[in-house]
């Protein structure tokens, strides 16, 4: 092989290794287990019905306190299907909100007969140990009827050829 044969590999391989080094800068290790933790003590005061409570975990940028209809729906499902007898998360995947690690937790929630897919996007709040509920999404089993208060998730696939 060739000096410049071996000049070019090596001039290659640098310009590879310096791309890598400048993507992997933007990448950030995210654990979930303290997004996932908030989320089922979210929807365990769901559970207890305590409404109030539950919108002192909205993140008002996303979701208005005092949105009243939200308010109301929350409160008419235990009205009128009783009380969250159980919940299992069915899933949880990191997604990006205003270049936050936030925590997209999909619920299977039952309450009486009725069965509900419920998403929470739980984030961060910057420099507390703490997170907030940007945004939550209801989708009935029985009838697709979908609703949410705040951000939503949509889940698309793209082809690769």
């Amino acid at each position: 092989m060739t000096n410049r044969k071996i000049a070019t590999i090596l001039a290659v391989v640098s310009l590879v290794g310096l791309a890598l080094f400048g993507i992997s800068r933007n990448f950030q290790y995210v654990d979930n287990k303290a997004a996932i933790a908030f989320g089922d003590q979210f929807i365990n005061t769901l559970r207890e019905d305590q409404v109030d409570a539950v919108f002192r975990n909205y993140d008002s940028n996303h979701i208005n306190p005092k949105d009243a209809p939200w308010t109301r729906l929350l409160a008419g499902l235990t009205d009128r299907y009783g009380k969250i007898s159980s919940h299992s998360l069915v899933r949880s995947s990191i997604i990006p909100v205003s270049d936050a690690p936030c925590t997209l937790l999909q619920y299977e929630i039952h309450r009486g007969e009725l069965i509900t897919q419920e998403k929470i996007i739980v984030c961060p709040v910057p420099n507390k140990n703490t997170y907030v509920v940007a945004g939550h999404e209801l989708v009935r089993t029985d009838t697709g009827q979908r609703v949410y208060a705040g951000l939503a998730a949509e889940e698309s696939s793209i082809r690769v050829p």
